[in-house]
């Protein structure tokens, strides 16, 4: 992981551009970006970085949505659309836009944590076998057809 958090400006400026063509409908799965989904990356677009998260319960009352709804839409920027959209669980607390290798690693850690932990919990509820099992069902959704185009 980088130690340097300044986020270098030809990768900020890709990211923008990201952002941009996907606000603008020219990228993505090939459906429109839905209303909840636009409407939380355009606010996100304009403070970029973890020092600048905005809690879930701020995003809701500004969006005038519910803090499901922006989990959804976040979940919906980063799968489908393939936008760093972090979510930090240390101050400051919330959704931001990362901009710098470390906010992604930092966004990160948490998830391998997770997974980890159900792979655990798979494994003393199912044993070895079915791990095994899951694993191998998730190498294969991981090659499938996306990453050969």
């Amino acid at each position: 992981m980088s130690t340097n958090p300044q986020p270098d400006i030809d990768a900020a400026r890709a990211i923008d551009h990201l952002v941009e063509e996907t606000l603008l409908g020219r990228r993505g799965p090939g459906w429109a970006l839905p209303a909840h989904a636009h409407a939380l990356l355009r606010l996100l677009r304009f403070c970029p970085g973890a020092a600048k998260a905005h809690r879930i319960d701020d995003l809701a009352l500004l969006l005038d949505v519910t803090p499901r709804d922006i989990k959804a839409a976040a979940r919906t920027l980063v799968c489908d659309f393939g936008l760093p959209i972090a979510g930090s669980r240390r101050p400051p607390y919330g959704y931001y836009l990362a901009v710098t290798a470390d906010e992604i690693g930092a966004a990160l850690d948490p998830l391998v944590g997770e997974l980890r932990a159900i792979a655990q919990r798979v494994r003393s509820l199912g044993g070895r076998r079915r791990l095994q099992e899951l694993l191998g069902q998730i190498e294969l959704d991981l090659s499938g057809p996306e990453e050969a185009a």
